[in-house]
């Protein structure tokens, strides 16, 4: 028996009186009351279980005496009442010494007295372990705020890295666009100059055709740097209504030379009488090109490009148009699919790739409130660009969706027979 210390101050709470005898439950009922605690009694240790769950009581007054308890069968019925009062304390009341193996059992034990008791000792007890449950809880729900507290912070560290990202992206683009215009400016005299010296001695028109595609290329470049700054800024590029079709012919037709040499057959299947995209020409060019550079980056041994565009109408929505590229490589796990698109993130190596392109490109798509995936796919890697359609409704005038580009385009939805690669480059 444990002597308890003096009755602690401002503690109250709900106690449990658990009493064989009907003389000693009205005076402890009474003794109890008197001290604050709010009482709930009962003579039968069987349903301690079913109290227990149906209120959250801070204390048990437990009596001993009880022939459950001689038969050891009580510890049984207490452990059922701990998941519903975790921080139950118990105080057990006995008119002779209960076995040692008996009040080890028993969870929670915070005090025994030995019949007949001091009123003021269990009074005292009583308080003492309803403290003391209190306390418990206390130091659980501080524990947990910390949980929080540290989940909250490794939030926030992620936020301080991407921020940091940020910035640095920013100050890249800066660079870039100052060291990217000093080049393309020398690229654009040099091409101007053959232009022009081409015309004046009649050269070949192949070598004129290519040379006008180096001006208009280079225009170009400029136009996606200045966009590349602005976009590191924040900037809108929802620009005016373009023609999806005509963007993908339009550069099929460049990258043909560079398809065919790589041994790449590239199938297309353009749909019927697609509406406007809510996009700027420019923007859904930079998307797409990064993506077809990607599939052709992932077949250094040759293989197969499919490319479809298709109107989509999800639900009450408005109708989305669809651009899916898919190639026969080596594929992304699906654990990358979305990882893909993290900046800096690359396994094409430091001299092949610097981890932004993909980014860029799902930034340049969520711009003009369309989106960019990587879907799981076996035997290759499937990108799906989804653009909001332009309210006009209609599209632009242009040949017929499913004509051959070139020598290396066809028809159809699936790229050629799968060839041998040694791993799939990070977009």
């Amino acid at each position: 028996m444990t002597m308890p210390e003096a009755l602690p101050t401002s503690v109250s709470g709900n106690v449990l009186l658990v009493v064989r005898e009907p003389v000693l439950m009205d005076v402890l009922d009474d003794l109890l009351a008197d001290h604050g605690f709010a009482l709930t009694t009962t003579d039968s240790p069987h349903i301690i279980p079913d109290l227990c769950a149906a209120s959250n009581f801070d204390v048990v007054v437990l009596d001993l005496d009880f022939p459950e308890c001689i038969a050891g069968t009580l510890p049984v019925l207490l452990g059922k009442m701990q998941p519903a009062n975790p921080h139950l304390g118990i105080v057990a009341l006995a008119t002779l010494p209960p076995p040692s193996d008996l009040l080890q059992s028993l969870p929670r034990l915070r005090n025994f007295l030995l019949k007949p008791f001091d009123p003021a000792w269990l009074a005292r007890a009583v308080a003492q372990a309803a403290q003391d449950g209190a306390l418990r809880r206390e130091v659980e729900q501080h524990r947990a705020a910390a949980a929080d507290a540290a989940e909250q912070a490794r939030h926030l560290e992620q936020r301080l890295q991407d921020v940091q990202k940020k910035a640095y992206f920013v100050h890249l683009a800066g660079s870039l666009t100052h060291e990217l215009k000093n080049l393309l400016s020398i690229i654009k005299v040099s091409a101007s100059y053959g232009l022009r010296r081409g015309t004046e001695t009649a050269a070949d028109g192949k070598i004129l055709k290519h040379l006008q595609i180096i001006n208009e290329q280079v225009d170009r470049s400029h136009e996606q740097i200045i966009r590349f700054s602005r976009f590191a800024h924040g900037g809108d590029e929802i620009g005016a209504p373009s023609d999806v079709n005509a963007v993908v012919r339009d550069l099929l037709s460049l990258l043909d030379y560079s398809f065919g040499s790589a041994n790449i057959l590239v199938r297309q299947q353009l749909g019927d009488d697609l509406p406007a995209a809510r996009a700027g020409e420019a923007a859904l060019r930079h998307v797409l090109l990064n993506l077809l550079l990607n599939a052709r980056d992932a077949l250094p041994g040759g293989g197969g490009i499919a490319l479809r565009t298709l109107l989509v109408a999800p639900g009450a929505g408005p109708p989305v148009i669809e651009v899916h590229v898919e190639d026969n490589g080596p594929g992304i796990s699906t654990d990358m699919l979305e990882q893909v698109f993290e900046p800096f993130f690359t396994t094409k190596g430091d001299a092949q790739g610097t981890g932004l392109g993909l980014g860029i490109a799902r930034r340049l798509a969520e711009s003009f409130g369309g989106s960019l995936h990587a879907l799981p796919r076996e035997g290759g890697a499937h990108f799906v660009m989804r653009v909001p359609a332009a309210d006009t409704g209609a599209g632009a005038d242009a040949p017929p969706d499913n004509a051959t580009v070139s020598a290396t385009t066809g028809e159809g939805s699936s790229p050629a027979p799968a060839h041998s690669n040694s791993g799939r480059s990070n977009r």
